[in-house]
């Protein structure tokens, strides 16, 4: 996999400097709010997407089953057809019967028929009077098209020449934008850089473009692992006195 042609180190936005300007914060300010917004409302999406499942217990779904399973078998019991005898015949098609058109109904298909080849055969010949009427709009039409063609070609090349700026997915987890952090205002009013209190981690920020950079796939942190305390036992045959036995089990356990 080739890496991004995204720069290593990426300048950051005029607005999280501690002297920006009123135009650069509001911008970051407005790019903050709309990927909270964003972020709500996939979360509003989850919500409602899980709200209608219901925890069902083992008894009431095999009910639920043995229910759904047997719904169909008393109907069968009452549709059993009665048991024959076998004394008298009954044919499983109906007989047939020999349908024999008549003279004047076949006179009526056959002129339908020929009615119907006209009139395509009119279509036909009026579609091409009607195109030699709109010879000239053809060149309007040809115009529109290849317009068409150069506008979704470009939007091809913008597509391809953008490719390589894009993050790939890498892993099974997706690549997500960090939240931008902003300060408000208010604290940027009277501060300098000695007084403005640090935010966000530099070491997260180098792994968060490694993960941009598609040199590093993404990862979710994961909980503390604890690692299991095996059992002590002692050895058949080993012969100690007790109270070593008992030192020895006690420093262990601690």
């Amino acid at each position: 996999m080739r890496p991004s042609a995204l720069p290593s180190i990426e300048a950051p936005h005029p607005g999280l400097s501690y002297n920006p300007t009123r135009r650069a914060h509001t911008e970051l300010q407005k790019k903050a709010s709309e990927q909270r917004k964003k972020l709500r409302e996939e979360e509003k999406r989850l919500n409602r997407l899980t709200a209608s499942l219901t925890k069902i217990s083992a008894q009431k779904r095999e009910a639920d089953w043995i229910a759904e399973m047997s719904s169909g078998l008393e109907e069968a019991k009452k549709k059993e057809p009665e048991e024959d005898d076998g004394t008298e015949y009954k044919a499983v098609n109906p007989p047939a019967k020999l349908k024999i058109k008549p003279l004047k109904k076949k006179k009526r298909a056959k002129q339908i028929r020929k009615e119907e080849i006209e009139k395509r055969e009119l279509k036909v010949e009026k579609k091409k009077i009607s195109d030699l009427y709109r010879l000239r709009f053809f060149e309007k039409e040809i115009a529109e098209k290849e317009q068409k063609s150069a506008a979704a070609k470009e939007k091809r090349l913008k597509k391809k020449a953008s490719k390589p700026l894009k993050t790939k997915v890498l892993g099974s987890i997706k690549f997500k934008e960090p939240i931008v952090e902003v300060k408000p205002r208010i604290e940027l009013k009277n501060s300098n850089l000695r007084k403005l209190a640090p935010k966000g981690c530099l070491l997260a920020d180098r792994c968060v473009s490694l993960q941009k950079r598609n040199i590093m796939e993404p990862r979710i942190r994961t909980g503390r692992i604890h690692k299991k305390v095996g059992k002590t036992y002692f050895k058949k045959g080993y012969k100690m006195d007790e109270e070593a036995e008992l030192k020895k089990y006690t420093s262990k356990k601690n």
